[in-house]
């Protein structure tokens, strides 16, 4: 079968779709984006921000990936998992923040690797070298919910 940019997105909806299994019920917010690459041809990055229950980012992200290869993309898909060991060690021997796994409010490495995850996901001089229908997108982001209360305090505010 044919690879397109409108595939991988039907692919990414059913990835999405909560409903379809309970792994994916995890998944509280998301960013995707599908890219063309000299090298790696057509291919998407997809962000998830994953219920905290699970403590084990590395086996989540394991997770998800094989749902992808497997049931999102009808066994055409493959993944790389950004949470996995050796890139772990990698950013930390380069001192950069991962951004991924848990990530405190207090963790700023952390949340400098998320922002510099965003910023290559969402960077503008990416395009697709191929022509694509009317209903295709290359980029979106979940809606996150309206904050419903301020949350429990921080470790030494509040009482």
């Amino acid at each position: 079968m044919h690879v397109t940019p409108e595939l991988i997105q039907t692919h990414l909806d059913r990835m999405l779709d909560a409903s379809s299994h309970p792994l994916l019920k995890g998944i509280w917010d998301y960013a995707w984006r599908i890219e063309e690459g000299r090298r790696t041809g057509l291919h998407a990055h997809l962000l998830v921000s994953y219920d905290t229950w699970r403590n084990n980012g590395i086996a989540v992200a394991r997770e998800l990936g094989e749902y992808w290869a497997v049931h999102a993309t009808d066994g055409m898909g493959k993944y790389w998992n950004g949470n996995r060991d050796g890139w772990i060690q990698r950013s930390k021997k380069q001192g950069t923040g991962l951004g991924t796994g848990k990530i405190d409010h207090d963790d700023l490495a952390a949340r400098t690797g998320l922002r510099k995850i965003l910023r290559y996901m969402a960077k503008a001089n990416q395009y697709l070298t191929r022509k694509s229908g009317p209903k295709y997108r290359s980029f979106a982001l979940s809606q996150p919910e309206e904050k419903k209360g301020e949350g429990r305090p921080r470790r030494g505010q509040g009482s």
